[in-house]
């Protein structure tokens, strides 16, 4: 199965990202096409495949550098991870790029430490399982499952409601990839992480908006004082 972070793609340029979901976007109408009429022949549609994939690890693979390019790479990240195509839709870049856009935000900042004790204390679970992991391989048995399984459950469902409890999420996902990218429930936890980053995101973005909307009507009413 398709993971993004297994790649040799190195995209370092910014304001690409939609060119390649455009790009993206064409191949997949054009192989839905063509199978369809069912005359291309076989090298040529796996050609089509073929750059559907390289499409799929670069759009992962591009910097996000806005609020609103961020959210778009999420939900095609999203997409493609529910959907089956990619496994592994979160890397380091990425979750750099959604950290980046909430907490540049103006209206996010004075809650970047806000606690999230359900969280920690799932994060301090699942820490503790995969230590006990290195330290014990060869004496796990079902009783470390159901531990790793809970904590990574617990993880997966917890709704996040600042952007510090993002980061920590992030982090603990990263750290559950590193250890077993392979194991049940990992494309649970990034869907969640997915979710969690577009609802605060969302969120900044309506503030930031609404904000620029006060500042012009503000400039407006002291433009016609003035004027007066």
């Amino acid at each position: 199965m398709l993971r993004a972070d297994h790649n040799n793609c190195k995209t370092d340029e910014c304001g690409v990202l939609k060119e390649r979901f455009a790009q993206f976007s064409s191949v997949v109408l054009r192989l839905g096409l063509e199978l369809l009429q069912d005359w291309l022949p076989t090298t040529e549609i796996d050609e089509l495949w073929r750059k559907r994939c390289t499409l799929i690890r670069e759009i992962v693979a591009t910097p996000a550098p806005t609020i609103e390019d961020a959210m778009l790479k999420a939900a095609i990240a999203s997409s493609l991870v529910s959907n089956g195509e990619l496994r592994i839709g979160l890397t380091a870049r990425c979750f750099d790029d959604y950290d980046r856009a909430i907490t540049q935000s103006r209206k996010t900042r004075s809650g970047l430490d806000a606690p999230e004790p359900k969280l920690r204390s799932a994060c301090r679970r699942i820490r503790h399982a995969m230590t006990k992991a290195s330290l014990y391989q060869d004496e796990l048995g079902d009783s470390w499952w159901r531990e790793f399984t809970t904590g990574l459950l617990a993880i997966a469902r917890y709704k996040v409601k600042t952007p510090a409890g993002l980061k920590l999420k992030g982090e603990i996902i990263q750290e559950i990839l590193r250890f077993a990218s392979e194991t049940d429930g990992v494309v649970e936890l990034q869907l969640s992480y997915l979710q969690d980053f577009a609802s605060l995101a969302h969120h900044c973005l309506q503030s930031e908006r609404a904000q620029i909307e006060r500042d012009s009507i503000s400039q407006s009413h002291s433009g016609s004082h003035e004027a007066l």
